[in-house]
């Protein structure tokens, strides 16, 4: 009691393995992620079965709200991908417990297995997390521009594709482990694909605000500045896509810019969906002064940190350092520091 996992987030072997982790902290990291990821998978189910088999007489697929899509295709990640993290922690605890060699590099095992299992879950995993938020994007757009959504149908198919490409681009996490050119390649093409999808969906919410009636609230602020930061990661994304700069940057703090600026494009989402949806379940509004003064702030903040963080990965700054051993970085990191 008391001990935690000193594995990392993703628990990689040998360091999750029990000869260099005897103690408990990785066997609580894997009985919690088994146990949420088994309610997790439950959900999924109970939500695509009830999305798809239990609509409103007269509600065809076609008919639904791009919400309802995302929603839809989140879960459906969710049934296909969990699964794969069930197995491959299931995989871990038996060469803790029993001695077996999955992910050893004894007796045919190999860790790379492992780094392969992992992402297989964990890419789609970041869709899971985006793609509902992709939904809020469209009902708060089309509300505050006073417009309906522009081009419905091809948000849908855009959504769709979306969350096939998800689960086919795996590999690009780990270009430098030696795949050989053809691996990269291929996975570096499906990457970049994702792109086109997202670009439909953002120029359709572009659309939507081209010559409607804007109004520029709280809800609508954080949603543009949620669409800016897709942008920004989204165009990081795909220079990350090219091999040839994944291994210039790669495990550097440039990764750790471009993932951190998707993840705010979630909180961001977020405080617009709270904004947006409190007075219909709360009945009356937050403030707005103190929302868009939190948007300002928090944006400046957010600008404050990342850039920075781009422009030291650039220069060649690794993650997970002890301590900082080149003082070109200290300038940048005391302005990370005061966002």
């Amino acid at each position: 009691v008391g001990e935690f996992a000193r594995t990392g987030w993703l628990a990689f072997p040998p360091l999750s393995e029990s000869a260099y982790s005897p103690d408990v902290g990785v066997d609580y990291y894997i009985w919690g992620l088994q146990v949420a990821g088994l309610g997790t998978l439950l959900s999924g189910v109970n939500l695509v079965a009830t999305i798809v088999k239990m609509r409103a007489p007269g509600m065809t697929m076609m008919r639904m709200p791009i919400f309802t899509w995302t929603a839809l295709c989140t879960n459906i990640l969710i049934v296909a991908a969990f699964p794969v993290l069930t197995a491959v922690l299931a995989m871990l605890s038996l060469d803790r417990y029993l001695g077996t060699d999955f992910f050893t590099n004894d007796f045919g095992g190999n860790p790379m297995m492992y780094v392969n299992l992992i992402w297989i879950w964990g890419h789609p995993e970041v869709y899971i997390l985006i793609l509902p938020l992709f939904g809020v994007f469209s009902e708060v757009t089309a509300t505050f521009s006073g417009k309906r959504l522009f081009g419905y149908t091809s948000m849908v198919y855009a959504t769709v594709v979306i969350t096939i490409l998800s689960y086919l681009v795996w590999l690009h996490h780990f270009f430098t482990m030696g795949a050989g050119p053809y691996v990269n390649s291929a996975f570096s093409v499906a990457t970049m694909l994702v792109g086109i999808p997202t670009g439909v969906k953002v120029f359709n919410w572009a659309f939507t605000m081209y010559r409607g009636r804007l109004t520029f609230n709280a809800a609508m602020l954080w949603a543009i500045g949620a669409l800016f930061l897709l942008l920004v990661g989204g165009l990081t994304g795909m220079m990350l896509a090219v091999p040839a700069i994944n291994y210039m940057v790669h495990n550097s703090v440039f990764v750790v810019a471009h993932f951190h600026s998707m993840l705010l494009v979630i909180v961001y989402a977020i405080f617009a969906s709270v904004i947006y949806w409190f007075p219909k379940v709360f009945g009356f509004k937050l403030d707005e002064f103190w929302a868009k003064t939190m948007f300002w702030l928090f944006s400046a903040g957010t600008a404050l940190v990342f850039v920075p963080m781009y422009m030291l990965g650039f220069m060649g700054m690794t993650r997970r350092l002890d301590y900082v051993f080149n003082t070109v970085w200290h300038p940048y990191l005391l302005v990370m520091e005061f966002g």
